[in-house]
């Protein structure tokens, strides 16, 4: 790379930062704001308030950062165009595409700083964040764990390895002990439903401990003795959008075996793949604008400019995403046509420029 692709990398990369550093103080003031309703409710204290905005703050660099990209871009080369350096590097030879090539190494990094968080960090710093926050604001009626969802019903404890939804368990294991904490009995069943009114449990096997004798029996469906309001287990349900790319692959995989509803989570995996293209796809649009119509624009200009794109595009991903799944639309493109529709406006912009 040339001293001038670096220089336009480094003040790209820089605003792109600002601009994040920004939009992440304005979410953390409002996500406070809402928490603080919550203050006081069983151990919710203000440090477990601050553990938690830390702990899902990866998952909002994430979802900011096309966002960021769009606004950083144009403020880096709007920048430069108002000091007249993209003047004098095109005097000295430095063309449009070379400018849009610096650019996309720029996004490129970004990209693969978005696959760091939005893959490896946010998913499990999310997840210990809700467990944290919904443990303190309820008391520790229960816990998840990588093993399942744990709960207590007084002699009884109960893990659930996955739900569906708080209305349908998958797996289902319930121990019952006495007052000196002796195991009883234990269940394994493979799902338990709740109708509206009562929880039911299928294909059980049920083994008794009495004494030194031990038997064992299979019931084909049973009422659930613990009647228990499914609301509770909202607290621990996993949102689509916290997990990982491989993890909603393997989810999608489960529900198709077992002939269940994935198109939510199908729809959420195609989104998620599509946000290195819209990372891609925002932070090149800067070049055209910049360079094009918005050339004699202020500062403040293009960033509202870049604001109102930012919010077309988010709420477009967002809008076909849920309609999609509403609809049975194909999940490939909905996740993925916006990103792609926007990269081939850039790229006949950038030609026609250059």
């Amino acid at each position: 790379m040339t001293l001038l692709g670096r220089y336009l990398l480094k003040e790209q990369l820089r605003s792109v930062a600002l601009v994040l550093f920004v939009l992440l103080m304005v979410y953390l003031l409002l996500a406070l704001i809402g928490e603080l309703d919550d203050l006081g409710n069983g151990n919710y204290s203000l440090l477990k308030i601050g553990q938690y905005l830390l702990m899902v703050m990866p998952r909002w660099i994430f979802d900011l950062l096309p966002g960021a990209a769009l606004l950083g871009s144009l403020l880096a080369l709007g920048n430069l165009a108002g000091n007249s350096e993209l003047i004098a590097m095109r005097a000295a030879g430095y063309s449009v595409w070379k400018v849009a090539r610096s650019t996309l190494i720029g996004a490129t990094v970004l990209v693969a700083f978005g696959i760091l968080v939005g893959e490896v960090l946010a998913p499990p710093l999310e997840q210990m964040g809700r467990d944290m926050r919904s443990s303190a604001r309820a008391g520790s009626v229960g816990a998840a764990v990588k093993s399942g969802v744990w709960l207590r019903d007084g002699n009884t404890f109960i893990r659930i390895d996955r739900m569906e939804s708080p209305e349908l368990l998958n797996v289902v294991d319930i121990f019952q002990v006495d007052e000196q904490r002796r195991l009883q009995s234990s269940s394994r069943a493979e799902w338990a439903r709740f109708d509206g009114e009562r929880w039911s449990l299928e294909n059980v096997r049920r083994t008794t401990f009495n004494g030194e004798a031990i038997t064992t029996e299979v019931i084909d469906r049973q009422l659930w003795e613990n009647q228990f309001d499914p609301g509770l287990l909202d607290l621990f349900v996993i949102r689509p959008d916290s997990f990982s790319s491989l993890e909603l692959v393997e989810y999608v995989r489960f529900l198709d075996r077992n002939e269940l509803d994935s198109r939510r989570y199908r729809a959420a995996l195609w989104h998620r793949l599509g946000s290195p293209l819209a990372i891609l796809a925002m932070a090149m649009l800067a070049v055209p604008f910049v360079l094009g119509s918005l050339r004699g624009a202020g500062i403040g200009q293009r960033m509202v400019i870049g604001l109102l794109i930012g919010f077309a595009f988010f709420g477009l991903r967002q809008t076909l995403e849920r309609t999609g799944v509403v609809y049975g639309l194909d999940p490939i493109v909905t996740g993925l046509a916006p990103s792609l529709i926007l990269m081939a406006i850039t790229a006949a912009l950038i030609r026609r420029q250059g």
